[in-house]
């Protein structure tokens, strides 16, 4: 499995009704839509455990070229160690 980091300009296309019909965004508000959407919606437990388990299929057109790829895109929390 291939990990991406988006950058902020790379365009998102996510399948079905994933933030009230909006289906193609940017990466860069993607955090916000996130946000706004479990606020608004409190997810249900099939909405989480699609968003941090199985993944939303989507695909992904990255602004560095190389047309649309298809994929998941999940939530995860990562860990960051201070500097010592």
């Amino acid at each position: 499995m291939d990990r991406w980091e988006f950058e902020p300009d790379d365009v998102l296309s996510l399948m079905g009704d994933t933030f009230h019909n909006q289906e193609v965004f940017k990466a860069s508000r993607i955090k916000d839509n996130l946000l706004a959407s479990i606020e608004v919606n409190r997810w249900s437990s099939k909405e989480a455990k699609d968003w941090t388990e199985d993944g939303i299929p989507c695909e992904l057109l990255s602004s560095k070229g190389g047309g649309w790829k298809k994929g998941k895109i999940k939530i995860t929390i990562e860990f960051i160690r201070d500097s010592d």
